[in-house]
């Protein structure tokens, strides 16, 4: 097992007695907020998306990852329009999903039938995803690995896919061949990613490019110069952070079979795997790990504050009964008066952000047109390949879309937060390391209270079922927020579905004239760009209102749990008050063997932080 593997085994164990605990306090609502953090930490998955343009090596670079050689079909030509979605599980089961929408349970053997190109030219099977569960101990701690088929390649309309679920990515690979300089295209695309990253809260630490096939390369120094030069190219601050790793996909797997250590070496797939699972492990700690420990210890406090200012008013400590009592009490008149006004104050701050967001939408897709007057059209790549022009306008767009929704998701969390502080919320949370160094991440903050937060963390195939099937990625806002999946942002078959027009106008056409083209386009897509910005609109408007409404419930729930605990504690002190001398003496000790247990499983949290926080700058946090 992992540092992270023990760790994650040592933190699940405190959930039970401190649920137990919560239970015979009555703190119900402490007790549904500890079931869902622990189905958080159990279910968590981080997604690792492996992507880059057609014949770069990447199946054959997941299948080296994995050490399972035979898993992902490796083709002479590109793959059909399949993704690969690889997670744990006990036992091994695969199913592909057609076009049709119909699911089949298939063999390793049947998988080459679908995701390969010479088993299904063309995809004249019509498979849209696959789907493999398989008990390999590299994904058993909750990895989840997404093989694509290339972007920027035959397939457009899985491009966009992938852009638009970029943003939820962990860590995205991207895969170049060190047989050939980087292409304008993929430069284009990791400028997008790089930009994107750029304005994300550490968002230069989730890109990872890997050069593959160095085995048929005589000069490896030139071409690595040449691409860590266009890599620092990309954007000023990012590019120059990106770690680039050279492998050799075919080594590795050569490996596995005959253990040289030779063969090992000249992969160096051990530099990849120290690079992945450095960026996994720092992910993981503050996801995760971190978003478990500050869960347990608001747990704690819950649990142990009516029980402390219960044992102070039965020691006879001077002034603490009088003193807490009226001050719980002021508490509560002050919260049970003030519902109107708090979300009146949150209906106000979402308005704000919705604007805000609705703006960055606008501008954002203007930039893409912008870019679609100013370079696409005067780019012959372009001007003759309309198919690839609409790919990269849905690329652009869907980019564009995914990292406002993420920003959406993000701001919503820093919303709750900040209300929390401004309302004496965070007063009974400790000063706790992990959650101050290490964010809790909105997934937690946002997750419905008594929810199955645990279904959504595996989303990636109903993301890319939704999106492969013209119904754009909605499932992929279906993660932290329960009930958004329902909302389309998706931007896919939209530019698709009306480029017949422009196909009709192109037929008409004999001119080869650039500007005849451009004007072309230019008319075809007109209406496209209108209903585009209007689809977005209205997406984007439906999912503020559900965040609005998940941090309604959150917030309402963190409330109810704070009234719960002012009423026991107040109920508790009038009994302690009230109590013979004999009566305190039995319930004080009473009160010490409750508190014995979990003033334990607080410095085992306590020290599990430390531990957390050690194994982050480990890995190089």
């Amino acid at each position: 097992m992992t540092d992270y593997d023990i760790l994650r085994e040592e933190i699940l164990e405190l959930f039970a007695p401190l649920a137990s605990a919560a239970s015979a306090e009555r703190s119900r609502q402490a007790g549904s907020r500890l079931a869902d953090a622990e189905r958080q930490l159990r279910a968590g998955k981080l997604t690792v998306l492996v992507c880059g343009e057609c014949k770069r090596g990447k199946s054959r670079l997941v299948n080296a990852l994995l050490e399972d050689p035979g898993l992902c079909p490796v083709d002479t030509y590109y793959a059909t329009n399949l993704v690969s979605v690889i997670s744990y599980g006990p036992d091994e089961r695969i199913d592909v999903t057609l076009d049709t929408g119909a699911r089949s349970l298939i063999t390793r053997e049947e998988i080459a039938r679908y995701a390969g190109e010479n088993g299904n030219p063309h995809n004249t099977a019509g498979a849209r995803l696959l789907t493999v569960v398989t008990p390999n101990p590299r994904l058993s701690s909750g990895l989840l690995l997404a093989d694509t088929p290339g972007v920027g390649g035959v397939y457009q309309a899985h491009t966009a896919t992938t852009m638009e679920f970029l943003p939820q990515a962990d860590v995205v690979v991207f895969v170049v061949d060190a047989t050939q300089p980087m292409t304008e295209s993929e430069l284009r695309f990791l400028r997008r990613v790089a930009g994107m990253l750029d304005s994300a809260d550490g968002g230069d630490d989730g890109l990872l490019c890997v050069l593959t096939k160095t085995d048929v390369v005589a000069d490896l120094t030139e071409i690595l110069a040449n691409t860590r030069e266009k890599l620092n190219e990309l954007t000023p601050g990012v590019g120059q952070s990106i770690p680039l790793v050279a492998v050799s996909s075919r080594a590795k797997l050569q490996y596995l079979t005959d253990r040289d250590p030779e063969d090992l070496e000249l992969s160096n797939f051990p530099a990849l795997e120290t690079a992945l699972w450095s960026m996994l492990a720092r992910r993981r700690c503050t996801a995760l790990l971190g978003a478990a420990l500050t869960a347990l210890d608001e747990g704690l406090t819950a649990v142990l504050e009516p029980l402390d200012t219960e044992r102070a008013v039965l020691v006879d400590t001077p002034g603490v009964g009088s003193v807490n009592a009226q001050a719980q009490q002021e508490r509560l008149a002050a919260l049970s008066s003030s519902d109107a006004a708090w979300r009146l104050e949150l209906e106000a701050e979402f308005a704000r952000l919705s604007e805000r967001l609705h703006r960055q939408a606008r501008d954002g897709l203007d930039e893409v047109w912008q870019r679609f007057d100013a370079e696409y059209l005067h780019d012959d790549a372009f001007l003759y390949d309309p198919d690839s022009l609409v790919g990269q306008l849905e690329s652009d767009a869907a980019l564009t879309v995914g990292a406002v929704r993420e920003q959406a998701v993000h701001r919503a969390a820093e919303i709750q937060r900040d209300f929390e502080a401004r309302n004496g919320l965070e007063l009974r949370r400790r000063e706790f390391a992990v959650a101050a160094e290490l964010p809790v991440p909105p997934v937690r903050i946002l997750g419905a209270v008594g929810g199955d937060t645990a279904a959504s963390t595996d989303r990636l195939p109903q993301i890319v079922e939704s999106a492969l099937s013209g119904a754009g990625v909605g499932a992929a806002l279906g993660g932290p927020v329960p009930g958004v999946g329902t909302v389309a942002l998706g931007l896919i078959g939209l530019v698709v579905g009306a480029w017949s027009g422009y196909l009709t106008v192109q037929q008409q056409s004999v001119s080869d004239d650039r500007r005849t083209r451009r004007q072309d386009l230019r008319t075809a897509l007109g209406s496209v760009r209108r209903s585009q910005e209007e689809r977005v609109d209205t997406a984007l408007t439906e999912l503020l209102q559900e965040l609005s409404r998940t941090v309604l419930r959150e917030l309402g729930s963190r409330l109810g749990e704070e009234r719960e605990r002012i009423r026991t504690t107040l109920e508790r002190t009038a009994a302690a008050a009230a109590a013979t001398a004999e009566e305190s003496t039995v319930r004080r000790e009473a009160i010490d063997r409750k508190r014995e247990p979990l003033l334990r499983v607080r410095e085992r949290v306590e020290a599990l932080t430390a531990q957390v926080r050690a194994l982050y700058e480990k890995a190089g946090g």
